[in-house]
């Protein structure tokens, strides 16, 4: 078990975000967002959801393992 890990992050999210370096763009957005044809033209090739939490709530999720460049 990873201690102090948010739990709204998944596995496959954990992945992407160690994967990127620096230039990389990660892109937070909202249900009205095409982000399956975006998703399909990136490395990873596929959307990574966030089901039931709010875009406040994801980004300090993804903040408290991503620094900033």
């Amino acid at each position: 078990m990873l201690k102090n890990l948010d739990p709204a992050l998944s596995a496959d999210l954990l992945h992407a975000l160690k994967s990127m370096g620096h230039g990389d763009t990660l892109v937070l957005a909202d249900a009205n967002f095409p982000s399956d044809s975006i998703a399909r033209q990136t490395a990873l090739g596929k959307v990574l959801r966030m089901d039931n939490i709010s875009a406040p709530r994801a980004m300090k999720a993804i903040l408290s393992v991503l620094p900033l460049d």
